[in-house]
């Protein structure tokens, strides 16, 4: 995984995973690389967001810099998602509407209205497939916030989040996977 810190830093994550690798940071375009103060976990997705990173991990956890990586906090939102495994990754992350949003794969998808520092997950039931469950948009691959809406593109379909309602509903039920 790797992003571009408002300021020009680079952000490299390195996901070897079971060997939980790190977060890397180059101030010269890339020419040298340093070891974050990150915790070692395999770091699979990212957004920024201003100064703001937030790279996020297997079993729910969140490295966050506030300062384009120069210095790293970690939060684990694992809690919030029972069962969940130090083998599940976080796959999709996005910035939308003063909310931070991390999925895991087959989960379901969480929200922070504080930088990260607490994790609410949004309603699993309305991305399920009444049909099939477990073939539904928990299944995500990523979040994008497009023309003011949430959308999750899963391997069975896209679905757009009403945030005051909490819901999810489907809007293509082509497969993706």
């Amino acid at each position: 995984v790797l992003c571009k810190a408002d300021n020009g830093n680079l952000i490299a994550a390195d996901d070897m995973y079971p060997d939980m690798g790190g977060i890397y940071l180059s101030q010269d375009q890339g020419v040298s690389w340093e070891k974050s103060d990150a915790l070692d976990f395999a770091y699979t997705a990212q957004v920024v967001k201003d100064e703001s990173i937030y790279m996020g991990g297997v079993q729910g956890n969140v490295a966050i810099s506030h300062d384009n990586g120069e210095t790293w906090s970690n939060v684990n939102f694992g809690n919030v998602l029972p069962g969940l495994t130090e083998n599940d990754p976080i796959y999709a992350m996005e910035y939308h509407n003063g909310r931070v949003y991390a999925s895991v794969f087959n989960f379901g998808v969480v929200y922070s209205t504080d930088e990260g520092v607490t994790w609410i997950l949004t309603d699993q039931e309305s991305l399920w497939d009444v049909n099939n469950p477990e073939d539904g948009g928990q299944w995500t691959y990523n979040l994008r916030s497009f023309n003011g809406k949430l959308y999750n593109i899963g391997a069975f379909g896209i679905w757009e989040y009403d945030e005051a309602a909490d819901l999810w509903s489907q809007v293509d039920d082509r497969w993706y996977s």
